[in-house]
Protein backbone atom coordinates (compact mmCIF):
# COMPACT_ATOMS: atom_id res chain seq x y z
CA UNK A 1 0.00 0.00 0.00
CA UNK A 2 1.22 3.51 -0.84
CA UNK A 3 1.69 5.73 2.21
CA UNK A 4 -0.41 8.95 1.99
CA UNK A 5 2.70 11.05 2.69
CA UNK A 6 5.15 9.15 0.51
CA UNK A 7 6.12 12.28 -1.50
CA UNK A 8 7.14 13.99 1.76
CA UNK A 9 9.13 10.89 2.71
CA UNK A 10 10.89 10.95 -0.67
CA UNK A 11 11.83 14.59 -0.10
CA UNK A 12 13.21 13.83 3.37
CA UNK A 13 15.22 10.84 2.11
CA UNK A 14 16.81 12.80 -0.75
CA UNK A 15 17.73 15.82 1.36
CA UNK A 16 19.09 13.80 4.29
CA UNK A 17 21.01 11.42 2.00
CA UNK A 18 22.92 14.24 0.29
CA UNK A 19 23.63 16.33 3.38
CA UNK A 20 24.69 13.31 5.42
CA UNK A 21 26.97 12.22 2.54
CA UNK A 22 28.64 15.64 2.60
CA UNK A 23 29.06 15.42 6.37
CA UNK A 24 30.58 11.94 6.11
CA UNK A 25 33.15 13.18 3.58
CA UNK A 26 34.18 15.95 5.99
CA UNK A 27 35.03 13.27 8.56
CA UNK A 28 36.81 11.22 5.86
CA UNK A 29 34.24 8.41 6.04
CA UNK A 30 32.47 6.69 3.13
CA UNK A 31 29.13 8.50 2.51
CA UNK A 32 27.33 5.14 2.45
CA UNK A 33 28.12 4.76 6.17
CA UNK A 34 26.47 8.08 6.92
CA UNK A 35 23.43 7.18 4.84
CA UNK A 36 23.03 3.85 6.65
CA UNK A 37 23.18 5.61 10.03
CA UNK A 38 20.70 8.26 8.81
CA UNK A 39 18.34 5.49 7.66
CA UNK A 40 18.52 3.83 11.06
CA UNK A 41 17.76 7.14 12.81
CA UNK A 42 14.89 8.16 10.52
CA UNK A 43 13.36 4.68 10.25
CA UNK A 44 11.40 2.46 12.68
CA UNK A 45 14.55 1.71 14.71
CA UNK A 46 14.95 5.43 15.47
CA UNK A 47 12.56 8.38 15.50
CA UNK A 48 10.34 6.68 12.88
CA UNK A 49 9.41 9.68 10.73
CA UNK A 50 10.02 7.97 7.38
CA UNK A 51 7.80 5.05 6.46
CA UNK A 52 8.69 2.58 3.74
CA UNK A 53 5.95 1.50 1.36
CA UNK A 54 5.77 -0.39 -1.91
CA UNK A 55 6.82 2.70 -3.91
CA UNK A 56 9.95 3.37 -1.86
CA UNK A 57 10.82 -0.33 -1.84
CA UNK A 58 10.64 -0.48 -5.64
CA UNK A 59 12.62 2.75 -6.03
CA UNK A 60 15.26 1.28 -3.72
CA UNK A 61 15.36 -1.90 -5.82
CA UNK A 62 15.86 0.17 -8.97
CA UNK A 63 18.56 2.14 -7.18
CA UNK A 64 20.66 -0.89 -6.31
CA UNK A 65 20.16 -2.35 -9.81
CA UNK A 66 21.41 0.90 -11.36
CA UNK A 67 24.33 0.99 -8.93
CA UNK A 68 25.54 -2.46 -10.00
CA UNK A 69 24.84 -1.65 -13.66
CA UNK A 70 27.06 1.42 -13.35
CA UNK A 71 29.76 -0.65 -11.61
CA UNK A 72 29.66 -3.17 -14.45
CA UNK A 73 30.13 -0.40 -17.03
CA UNK A 74 33.12 0.91 -15.08
CA UNK A 75 34.76 -2.49 -14.64
CA UNK A 76 37.93 -3.18 -16.59
CA UNK A 77 37.22 -6.65 -17.99
CA UNK A 78 40.88 -7.35 -18.76
CA UNK A 79 41.92 -6.47 -15.23
CA UNK A 80 39.13 -8.61 -13.81
CA UNK A 81 40.33 -11.61 -15.86
CA UNK A 82 43.87 -11.14 -14.56
CA UNK A 83 42.55 -11.08 -10.98
CA UNK A 84 40.27 -14.08 -11.48
CA UNK A 85 42.28 -16.48 -9.33
CA UNK A 86 42.53 -13.98 -6.46
CA UNK A 87 38.80 -13.26 -6.64
CA UNK A 88 37.95 -16.97 -6.66
CA UNK A 89 40.14 -17.70 -3.64
CA UNK A 90 38.74 -14.71 -1.76
CA UNK A 91 35.16 -15.72 -2.56
CA UNK A 92 35.82 -19.32 -1.50
CA UNK A 93 37.14 -18.12 1.85
CA UNK A 94 34.19 -15.75 2.20
CA UNK A 95 31.79 -18.66 1.73
CA UNK A 96 33.51 -21.61 3.41
CA UNK A 97 34.65 -19.88 6.62
CA UNK A 98 31.26 -18.42 7.71
CA UNK A 99 29.55 -21.60 6.48
CA UNK A 100 31.76 -23.80 8.68
CA UNK A 101 31.60 -21.48 11.69
CA UNK A 102 27.81 -21.20 11.37
CA UNK A 103 27.35 -24.97 11.32
CA UNK A 104 29.74 -25.48 14.23
CA UNK A 105 28.11 -22.79 16.38
CA UNK A 106 24.57 -24.04 15.68
CA UNK A 107 25.53 -27.65 16.48
CA UNK A 108 27.17 -26.45 19.71
CA UNK A 109 23.85 -24.91 20.78
CA UNK A 110 21.97 -28.14 20.08
CA UNK A 111 20.45 -27.51 16.66
CA UNK A 112 19.87 -30.43 14.28
CA UNK A 113 22.12 -30.90 11.24
CA UNK A 114 19.67 -29.43 8.69
CA UNK A 115 19.01 -26.31 10.76
CA UNK A 116 22.73 -25.92 11.43
CA UNK A 117 23.54 -26.24 7.73
CA UNK A 118 20.85 -23.70 6.88
CA UNK A 119 22.25 -21.22 9.42
CA UNK A 120 25.74 -21.69 8.00
CA UNK A 121 24.41 -21.10 4.48
CA UNK A 122 22.61 -17.90 5.48
CA UNK A 123 25.84 -16.54 6.96
CA UNK A 124 27.57 -16.78 3.57
CA UNK A 125 25.44 -13.92 2.20
CA UNK A 126 27.21 -10.64 1.42
CA UNK A 127 26.02 -7.13 0.54
CA UNK A 128 27.56 -6.59 -2.89
CA UNK A 129 25.75 -3.28 -3.28
CA UNK A 130 27.25 -1.69 -0.15
CA UNK A 131 30.70 -2.93 -1.18
CA UNK A 132 30.33 -1.40 -4.64
CA UNK A 133 28.99 1.90 -3.32
CA UNK A 134 31.86 2.20 -0.85
CA UNK A 135 34.50 1.52 -3.51
CA UNK A 136 32.94 4.03 -5.90
CA UNK A 137 32.90 6.71 -3.23
CA UNK A 138 36.51 5.98 -2.24
CA UNK A 139 37.46 5.94 -5.96
CA UNK A 140 38.89 2.44 -5.60
CA UNK A 141 36.69 0.64 -8.13
CA UNK A 142 39.41 0.68 -10.81
CA UNK A 143 42.22 -0.41 -8.50
CA UNK A 144 43.54 -3.98 -8.36
CA UNK A 145 42.07 -4.32 -4.89
CA UNK A 146 38.69 -2.98 -6.02
CA UNK A 147 38.54 -5.31 -9.02
CA UNK A 148 39.46 -8.31 -6.86
CA UNK A 149 36.91 -7.44 -4.18
CA UNK A 150 34.14 -6.83 -6.70
CA UNK A 151 34.89 -10.06 -8.57
CA UNK A 152 34.95 -11.95 -5.28
CA UNK A 153 31.63 -10.42 -4.20
CA UNK A 154 29.90 -11.49 -7.42
CA UNK A 155 31.38 -15.03 -7.23
CA UNK A 156 30.46 -15.17 -3.54
CA UNK A 157 26.86 -14.33 -4.42
CA UNK A 158 26.63 -17.11 -7.00
CA UNK A 159 28.34 -19.63 -4.70
CA UNK A 160 25.94 -18.71 -1.92
CA UNK A 161 22.93 -19.31 -4.19
CA UNK A 162 24.33 -22.68 -5.31
CA UNK A 163 25.01 -23.66 -1.70
CA UNK A 164 21.51 -22.68 -0.60
CA UNK A 165 20.06 -24.63 -3.54
CA UNK A 166 22.16 -27.65 -2.60
CA UNK A 167 21.07 -27.54 1.05
CA UNK A 168 17.35 -27.29 0.23
CA UNK A 169 17.79 -29.83 -2.55
CA UNK A 170 19.15 -32.39 -0.11
CA UNK A 171 16.15 -31.75 2.09
CA UNK A 172 13.61 -31.87 -0.74
CA UNK A 173 15.15 -34.18 -3.32
CA UNK A 174 18.07 -34.23 -5.74
CA UNK A 175 15.81 -33.19 -8.65
CA UNK A 176 15.59 -29.69 -7.19
CA UNK A 177 19.38 -29.37 -7.21
CA UNK A 178 19.71 -30.44 -10.84
CA UNK A 179 17.00 -28.08 -12.08
CA UNK A 180 18.40 -25.12 -10.14
CA UNK A 181 21.97 -25.69 -11.35
CA UNK A 182 20.82 -26.08 -14.96
CA UNK A 183 18.84 -22.82 -14.73
CA UNK A 184 21.82 -20.92 -13.31
CA UNK A 185 24.28 -22.17 -15.90
CA UNK A 186 21.75 -21.66 -18.72
CA UNK A 187 21.32 -18.07 -17.59
CA UNK A 188 25.05 -17.35 -17.63
CA UNK A 189 25.49 -19.04 -21.01
CA UNK A 190 22.58 -17.12 -22.53
CA UNK A 191 23.60 -13.83 -20.93
CA UNK A 192 27.16 -14.03 -22.27
CA UNK A 193 26.14 -15.13 -25.79
CA UNK A 194 23.46 -12.44 -26.03
CA UNK A 195 25.73 -9.75 -24.59
CA UNK A 196 28.74 -10.64 -26.72
CA UNK A 197 26.91 -10.86 -30.05
CA UNK A 198 23.89 -8.55 -29.77
CA UNK A 199 24.61 -5.60 -27.45
CA UNK A 200 26.78 -3.73 -29.97
CA UNK A 201 24.43 -4.08 -32.98
CA UNK A 202 21.37 -3.21 -30.86
CA UNK A 203 22.97 0.00 -29.57
CA UNK A 204 24.40 0.83 -32.99
CA UNK A 205 20.94 0.55 -34.57
CA UNK A 206 19.38 2.60 -31.75
CA UNK A 207 21.94 5.36 -32.31
CA UNK A 208 20.93 5.58 -36.00
CA UNK A 209 17.29 6.21 -35.01
CA UNK A 210 18.36 9.62 -33.69
CA UNK A 211 15.86 9.48 -30.82
CA UNK A 212 16.61 11.66 -27.79
CA UNK A 213 18.33 9.59 -25.08
CA UNK A 214 17.53 6.49 -27.13
CA UNK A 215 20.83 4.72 -26.41
CA UNK A 216 20.48 5.32 -22.67
CA UNK A 217 16.87 4.09 -22.66
CA UNK A 218 17.71 0.90 -24.55
CA UNK A 219 20.78 0.28 -22.35
CA UNK A 220 18.58 0.57 -19.24
CA UNK A 221 16.05 -1.79 -20.86
CA UNK A 222 18.82 -4.36 -21.41
CA UNK A 223 19.91 -3.90 -17.79
CA UNK A 224 16.38 -4.51 -16.48
CA UNK A 225 15.94 -7.50 -18.80
CA UNK A 226 19.16 -9.08 -17.51
CA UNK A 227 18.12 -8.37 -13.91
CA UNK A 228 14.69 -9.95 -14.49
CA UNK A 229 16.20 -13.01 -16.19
CA UNK A 230 18.67 -13.42 -13.32
CA UNK A 231 15.86 -13.40 -10.78
CA UNK A 232 13.95 -16.02 -12.78
CA UNK A 233 17.10 -18.18 -12.85
CA UNK A 234 17.38 -17.98 -9.06
CA UNK A 235 20.25 -15.47 -9.03
CA UNK A 236 20.24 -11.99 -7.49
CA UNK A 237 18.86 -9.29 -9.79
CA UNK A 238 21.91 -7.13 -9.15
CA UNK A 239 24.18 -9.84 -10.56
CA UNK A 240 22.23 -9.67 -13.82
CA UNK A 241 22.48 -5.87 -13.85
CA UNK A 242 26.23 -6.07 -13.29
CA UNK A 243 26.70 -8.52 -16.18
CA UNK A 244 24.67 -6.22 -18.46
CA UNK A 245 26.95 -3.36 -17.41
CA UNK A 246 30.03 -5.40 -18.31
CA UNK A 247 28.84 -5.78 -21.89
CA UNK A 248 27.72 -2.15 -22.20
CA UNK A 249 31.23 -1.22 -21.05
CA UNK A 250 32.68 -2.98 -24.10
CA UNK A 251 30.75 -0.77 -26.56
CA UNK A 252 31.62 2.69 -27.88
CA UNK A 253 28.50 4.02 -26.13
CA UNK A 254 30.02 3.33 -22.71
CA UNK A 255 30.53 6.98 -21.79
CA UNK A 256 27.03 8.10 -22.85
CA UNK A 257 25.34 5.33 -20.89
CA UNK A 258 27.59 5.71 -17.85
CA UNK A 259 26.97 9.46 -17.57
CA UNK A 260 23.21 9.02 -17.98
CA UNK A 261 22.98 6.22 -15.43
CA UNK A 262 25.13 8.11 -12.92
CA UNK A 263 22.97 11.23 -13.26
CA UNK A 264 19.73 9.29 -12.80
CA UNK A 265 21.10 7.08 -10.06
CA UNK A 266 23.06 9.54 -7.95
CA UNK A 267 20.39 12.23 -8.07
CA UNK A 268 17.48 10.00 -7.10
CA UNK A 269 17.38 6.19 -7.22
CA UNK A 270 20.57 5.28 -5.33
CA UNK A 271 19.58 7.56 -2.44
CA UNK A 272 16.41 5.48 -2.08
CA UNK A 273 18.53 2.35 -1.70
Amino acid sequence: MVHPHFLLHLAIILIVAKYVSALSLKFKMPPVLGMILAGIILGPSGIDIVKTDIVIEWLAKLGVIMLLFSAGIETDLGQMKSQGKVSLLTASGGVLIPFGLGIGTALYFGKDIFTSTLIGTVLTATSVSVTVMTMIELKKLHSLEGTSILGAAIIDDVMGILLLTFVFGLHGGSGNITIAIVKIFAYFAGAFVFGFFLFKPILRYTKKLNVEAGVLAVALALCFFYAWAAEKAGIAEITGAYIAGLFIGQTRHKRTVREGVETLGQSFFIAMF
